[in-house]
């Protein structure tokens, strides 16, 4: 089976009297939300293994919301979410569905509670059934992928910088393997260098059976890891498909507050001076390697 989250007809209101945050309610109950207050409004999404989707949109479009539906942490008032075919709300133990789905906060400060930054990332994986032996070596792999020493697992969390939390909230989630990451603005406040191992790691962990939701407003990041986007405005998906079908669509981007990647408004520029047999390029790479196309064939 080709998709692992399937997303039908949702809907979401933080006012409603059946507010699922405190309340998991059925949609065989036909409760009603008592106002036109939604952050969601009718979401249709579907989610394929081995792909990376990009969701984006301005500030209050309902993407933090959405995100947080795909782990049950907050549970569908009316519509549906199928994770691996299963119902988030009739047919996964809540435990097993975070497991299976590792979530990444926008704010990593609301995500990490443990004092020093060992426990931390040690947490969930020991809560969900791996031994410690295990967990001590993949803390280790991964505290040398980004340039840190052992040591590190005894810095104290309040301490650390903005992007320092931002690689440990990630590393406690990614540590468990999750089939699915769902990752809000996961490169914000990284240097560049971390932001490139981070970016990186993505890229080679996705495979046949996993799969990555970004939440982002770096548009070139979105344009350079994503195979399909949704832009959601108003609590509403306005637009899906192939990302080099959306991040090239300058009106599109414009009218619902987005800003155009910065390679692309290159690729127009070029375009309208006249390249009319330029290639739609993603990266900074992919455009040099088109110039030196360019100087072979002069």
């Amino acid at each position: 089976m080709k998709e692992l989250i399937k997303i039908k007809d949702l809907s979401y209101s933080y006012n409603s009297q059946n507010d699922s945050r405190s309340i998991y309610f059925r949609n065989k109950e036909k409760s009603s939300v008592l106002n036109n207050s939604f952050a969601l409004k009718g979401i249709n999404m579907h989610i394929d293994r081995g792909e990376i989707v990009g969701i984006i949109g301005p500030s209050g479009a309902g993407k933090s919301t959405l995100l947080q539906h795909l782990n049950g942490l907050i549970m569908p008032q009316q519509g549906s979410i199928y994770i691996d075919g299963k119902s988030v709300i009739d047919e996964w133990d809540q435990k097993e569905l975070k497991k299976f789905v590792g979530l990444l906060f926008q704010n990593p400060e609301d995500q990490i509670f443990e004092k020093f930054v060992g426990d931390e990332i040690a947490f969930a994986p020991l809560n969900f059934g791996f031994s410690i032996d295990d967990v001590r070596k993949s803390f280790k792999d991964f505290l040398e992928y980004f340039g840190y020493e052992y040591s590190f697992k005894d810095r104290l969390t309040y301490k650390l910088s903005g992007g320092e939390k931002r690689i440990v909230a990630f590393m406690s989630i990614i540590i468990y393997d999750p089939r699915v990451l769902v990752l809000d603005e996961p490169t914000a406040s990284l240097d560049s260098e971390n932001r490139e191992k981070l970016i990186k790691l993505l890229e080679d962990w996705v495979s046949s059976d996993r799969a990555v939701v970004l939440v982002s407003h770096d548009m070139d990041e979105i344009l350079r890891l994503c195979n399909r986007v949704y832009i959601l405005n108003g609590g509403r998906v306005v637009s899906e498909g192939p990302t080099e079908n959306l991040l090239f669509d300058e009106a599109l981007l414009e009218d619902n507050g987005l800003d155009v990647p910065e390679i692309v408004r290159l690729y127009l520029m070029l375009k309208t001076s006249g390249f009319e047999k330029i290639k739609k390029f993603k990266t900074e790479t992919d455009f040099i390697n088109w110039i030196r196309e360019l100087k072979n064939h002069a």
